[in-house]
């Protein structure tokens, strides 16, 4: 099960909050109607107990949101602090105001409780991403797949492969898709089969970069 805690206190959540360093990754849904905008940022600054700096995105989503950003706007936000348990933070709150013109930040309330779930004792998110096996640094590629689950540490990959690769064998996990910046190095550490005949492939990441890290967490948060 995951573990959960709900802060509720200004001083837990003020205590939250901190403990996530600057530029670290988030997820703002924005609440407009029936529709949900997901809008990927960074924070830039907190100033307790008023709002929460946000970088203010260039990308698509962001462009097809810009009619919904504005000062009252419901929103959602998740983010993770790494450090110590790697907990995700989620809270909801309102969008304030940004006055620079062009826009560069966005500022969000400063909320009144937050959950928060331990994502290092989580079991693995179930995903679907078309992924391709790499060996080692060459980036020959040795299989495509599907990412079926995935964690913090690791991930599972199901390939039609007529057999599996071999355990310990290091190789690279380069996503397709929304997510194709991103190639994980990793171990390969068992296999097995599913009911449909295909191999399942168990791999560890390993030796992550600070920018990969970051990635990972991105899409974590956004498949959380």
């Amino acid at each position: 099960m995951i573990q959960k805690a709900i802060h509720d206190d200004s001083n837990a959540i003020s205590e939250a909050l901190l403990a996530c360093p600057i530029n670290s990754p988030l997820e703002v849904e924005v609440l407009a109607g029936s529709h949900v905008y997901r809008l990927r940022t960074r924070l830039v600054g907190i100033d307790v107990p008023n709002v929460l700096l946000l970088r203010y995105g260039a990308d698509q989503s962001w462009q097809d949101a810009r009619h919904v950003i504005e000062a009252g706007q419901p929103v959602v936000l998740r983010m993770v602090n790494e450090i110590g348990q790697c907990q995700v933070l989620a809270f909801r709150s309102t969008l304030g105001v940004s006055t620079k013109v062009p826009r560069k930040w966005l500022t969000v309330r400063f909320p009144e409780a937050i959950e928060a779930a331990n994502m290092r004792e989580q079991k693995r998110i179930r995903v679907n991403f078309g992924c391709y096996i790499e060996f080692g640094d060459s980036g020959e590629k040795l299989a495509m797949g599907d990412i079926i689950d995935l964690s913090s540490k690791g991930c599972r990959i199901a390939t039609s492969l007529e057999r599996p690769i071999g355990d310990g064998a290091n190789i690279h996990v380069r996503f397709k898709g929304d997510h194709s910046h991103l190639s994980l190095p990793g171990i390969v550490r068992n296999a097995s089969y599913d009911a449909q005949g295909r191999v399942l492939h168990g791999i560890q990441f390993d030796g992550l970069s600070p920018e990969l890290r970051a990635g990972l967490t991105e899409v974590m948060l956004a498949n959380y």
